[in-house]
């Protein structure tokens, strides 16, 4: 678990369902994906589903949240179950 997962402010997606676009390669865990779609889902951001589900020790997440309200953004990161905690995660972002 030394890897890197990345969200971009834009997202690309690759000509296969939104499922496959968030495992990436990445072992199907029913429970996880769940957790990590319900809590992502608010932001409506694929990318942003993509990095957290990934089990990576580092997160790079360039600006995903741009869009998302104050309360989404608290959900994310402040939920028992975030998926993010003991990692460490990257937030760059414009000001």
């Amino acid at each position: 678990m030394h890897s890197i997962s990345y969200a971009a402010q834009s997202l690309r997606l690759h000509h296969q369902s939104i499922k496959h676009n968030i495992l990436f390669g990445q072992p199907f865990d029913e429970e996880r994906y769940n957790d990590v779609v319900e809590l992502c889902a608010a932001a409506g951001c694929v990318a942003l589903v993509c990095a957290v589900y990934a089990r990576t020790k580092y997160v790079l997440l360039d600006d995903p949240l741009s869009a998302v309200v104050s309360v989404t953004t608290c959900l994310f990161i402040c939920h028992p179950r975030a998926y993010i905690w003991n990692r460490t995660v990257v937030l760059a972002g414009s000001v």
